[in-house]
């Protein structure tokens, strides 16, 4: 009578085991949906705050609003009324450095000195006369 009880305890023992098994994985399936659909909403929140800032600072540095700024601080920007030239002598061996001497670019040297040829940069002095 003792070893066919032991066969079904086994047998209930496997599918207890079996049930709990699943019951945990729904619980981590469950656990894991909640945590994407967190994470789902704080990466639109942020998009959306990016989405405004980077309105805000495009509004900001728009040419309107700069040319409103200029006027208001009365800065006086125009283009240089003088050219000065600076003659160069014709003797080329003051010019010419021997190889060993070249001092060698960093790489954020050329990398500034390569961006600098696609991007225009403005430079305005200010003088502060109170």
């Amino acid at each position: 009578m003792m070893k066919g009880s032991g066969k079904i305890i086994v047998r209930v023992g496997i599918v207890a085991s079996l049930m709990l098994l699943y019951v945990h994985q729904q619980f981590l399936l469950f656990h894991t949906s909640y945590a994407i659909d967190q994470k789902s909403h704080s990466l639109n929140d942020k998009t959306e705050s990016f989405r405004r800032i980077k309105f805000e600072v495009d509004q900001l540095t728009a040419p309107r609003l700069l040319e409103e700024h200029m006027r208001d601080l009365k800065l006086d920007l125009s283009l240089p009324k003088e050219v000065n030239v600076v003659k160069i002598p014709d003797s080329y061996q003051s010019i010419i450095i021997p190889v060993h001497e070249v001092p060698l670019q960093q790489f954020s040297d050329r990398l500034y000195n390569w961006l600098g040829r696609w991007v225009d940069v403005a430079q305005a002095k200010v003088d502060n006369h109170e």
